[in-house]
């Protein structure tokens, strides 16, 4: 096959099904696993191969996620296709471009580019010069290009010449060429759907909170409003209310005396009527009025757009009957055609013949099939999965994703009086007494169980609504072991009210070992190893709000993302290398030495082994992954105080200079 790398230069459809079906992913899943995994199945990968997938939108690392293009294994004929799409929407400089460009001042749709230079200069037909030109830079691998650029549809090349089909539509293109999430998403929006492949039926499951809704709402970008049809179920959801039935409505129509039209003999303030004009009357009359499903049916036949059926909390209606002889339609085949029609009721066979024609597929025979491009996607919370369970045979015909708890909204606290704690501190100890006490994930607080504005969790929101659900939906018969502020004092969920509420919820916040912000351990209770910590204070990594326990875990990852080739010697080296430019470069007067930066599993197991208190030696580490290893970096920072410690900002100092990581104290 020739030179391996050269292979994976090229945007050639059995690369792309390579890559797709045998080392990416199919599953969503955090940036550490998805790097353990495409080390195991093709080690190497992030050398090269990783590139051409980043390039060709084939998956996207985005806050520390791997999300994937594809979630299924893919055809030749379906890698054709989207890399046809590829080359439509593919922008120059992007994301992934490792060289700079100093010459353009903004991306540039390549395919349009080219179209257009050909428009102006029909004479000129050699395509690396009109590259050249384009980017006023060194086109590079020239031959990588002209190979994505043979899927146009737009023109014709061969060999070096390439000539214009009179096809060109106009497309613009305003994204960052920084922003590596947008770069994914912009081959999305061109076909008007979130995945080529995605499931024609699907459920997002997880705890509540998880951001379900919110996936379905990133999938959805660029779907044209038209096309996205919603519907909530709930306990009394039925039929007629997610199909549509006959129902009572108002009509307008003209009063007649005898064969001619009444009007008003003088004005008539009460109907907001003059004299001579017709007399208006409403009546109730019944007509068939259609519902979420049925809109959404009726759309799907008449367009070639993919249309979208969102139904919210699937499981809080019972799926049965809701869904009655509709449930033959989700049986479908390989082009996402039913695989079993059903015969309409007269009077929805009236309307779907009123609204598309008797001679239309969607009710052809007086038959409903559903087609290819429509989609039925669905949430579900599982701590409500006991409401109306969903039997075996409803869920065979779904496709299923699960929405893990991340903890990313690391900058997120809780404010109690003048006290401010850590949202995704609280979020685990909490959720790690809710596991231990049901052996279950279904109530735990997903990221998003509350989204505050502003990142800050008032004491009115803590007890309204994250402990009242604890309290009701968890800890009802007594599991849990969260309301307590020691192990022999139990509280009440009024306790967190009254005069003496906040001091309750405080103690209550410490007994769960809640980190808090600003809190320093007494003298007595240094371990060894361990600096001293002061006082709390929020920091931004390149503009993204950050806290100062998180800092080296959020260098770590960006670090990562800039250096994927370093093996994990090279890393430890490199990390070490700064840690001991910032000790030298440090006030020595007024500023503590950073004892301890990144080390690796064994460095991190000899540490917690020689500690007093080995619990809390080990969350003084934060755990990375990379290229299939564990490390840990350190996440129990001095700061500027009276004690003078400051050892954060001689670090944050030397990853600014010889990293370009910025972190700004705020």
């Amino acid at each position: 096959m020739g030179d391996p790398i050269c292979k994976w230069r090229a945007a050639k459809t059995y690369n792309v099904v390579e890559l797709v079906n045998n080392i990416l992913p199919h599953e969503q899943m955090l940036d550490s696993d998805f790097y353990k995994v495409v080390d195991e199945r093709m080690p190497g990968f992030m050398h090269t191969p990783y590139q051409l997938a980043c390039q060709l939108g084939l998956y996207v690392v985005y806050d520390g996620i791997y999300y994937p293009r594809f979630t299924k294994d893919i055809t030749d004929e379906e890698a054709k296709k989207y890399l046809e799409t590829v080359v439509s929407k593919y922008y120059v400089p992007n994301p992934y471009t490792k060289r700079g460009f100093k010459n353009l001042t903004k991306p540039i749709l390549l395919e349009k580019s080219i179209v257009e230079y050909l428009e102006k200069h029909p004479q000129q037909d050699n395509l690396e010069q009109i590259l050249s030109f384009l980017i006023k830079e060194e086109v590079g691998n020239f031959s990588a290009i002209k190979t994505l650029l043979s899927y146009s549809k737009l023109f014709t090349i061969i060999g070096s010449r390439i000539s214009l089909n009179p096809n060109y539509k106009d497309m613009e293109i305003n994204n960052d060429r920084n922003d590596k999430k947008a770069f994914f998403e912009i081959f999305s929006q061109q076909l008007g759907k979130a995945e080529i492949n995605a499931p024609f039926q699907q459920i997002f499951y997880g705890a509540p909170g998880t951001g379900k809704s919110h996936k379905i709402k990133e999938r959805l970008q660029g779907v044209p409003t038209e096309n996205i049809f919603r519907t909530t179920f709930h306990p009394d959801s039925d039929y007629s209310t997610f199909v549509g039935a006959y129902k009572p409505t108002m009509k307008r129509q003209y009063r007649y005396e005898g064969k001619v039209k009444a009007t008003y003999y003088e004005d008539d303030d009460l109907a907001g009527s003059k004299k001579g004009e017709p007399v208006i009357e409403k009546v109730i009359e019944y007509s068939f009025v259609p519902q979420a499903f049925l809109n959404a049916y009726i759309r799907a036949y008449q367009t070639d757009e993919n249309v979208y059926l969102i139904i919210e909390e699937i499981n809080r209606g019972n799926c049965a009957q809701i869904f009655g002889d509709l449930f033959q339609l989700l049986d479908r085949d390989a082009n996402g055609v039913s695989e079993y029609a059903i015969k309409a009721d007269a009077d929805l066979r009236a309307f779907v013949e009123e609204a598309l024609g008797a001679d239309s597929p969607g009710i052809k025979d007086g038959e409903l099939s559903l087609p290819s491009n429509l989609y039925i996607w669905a949430t579900m919370n599982t701590s409500d999965q006991s409401l109306f369970p969903i039997d075996s045979a409803f869920k065979r015909r779904w496709d299923w994703e699960y929405e893990p708890i991340s903890y990313k909204n690391a900058g997120w606290r809780i404010a109690i009086g003048g006290n401010e704690y850590s949202w995704t501190s609280f979020q685990r100890e909490v959720n790690k007494r809710i596991f231990d006490a049901t052996h279950s994930e279904d109530k735990m607080l997903g990221d998003y169980f509350v989204n505050p504005a502003d990142g800050v969790i008032s004491a009115d929101l803590l007890r309204n609504k994250v402990l009242f659900y604890l309290w009701n939906d968890v800890c009802k018969d007594g599991e849990g072991d969260i309301f307590r502020t020691s192990e022999t004092d139990e509280i009440q969920f009024s306790d967190l009210y009254g005069q003496d509420g906040s001091r309750k919820l405080l103690a209550m916040m410490d007994y769960l070992h809640v980190e808090t912000f600003g809190k320093s351990l007494p003298d007595d209770e240094l371990e060894y190893g361990e600096d001293e910590s002061g006082s709390f204070r929020k920091y931004t990594l390149n503009g993204t709000p950050i806290l100062k326990t998180d800092i080296a875990k959020a260098v770590f990852e960006e670090y990562a993302r800039k250096n994927p080739n370093l093996s994990v010697e090279e890393v430890l080296r490199k990390w070490e290398n700064v840690k001991n430019e910032a000790n030298s470069n440090r006030n020595r007067a007024t500023t503590l030495a950073i004892k301890h930066l990144i080390v690796d599993a064994a460095g991190f197991n000899n540490y917690v082994e020689q500690s007093k208190n080995k619990e809390r030696a080990e969350k003084r580490w934060t755990k990375v992954g990379y290229r299939g290893n564990d490390l840990y970096v350190w996440n129990n920072w001095g700061d500027k105080t009276d004690r003078n410690l400051g050892n954060i900002e001689s670090f944050v100092n030397e990853v600014g200079k010889h990293w370009g990581i910025k972190i700004v104290g705020i």
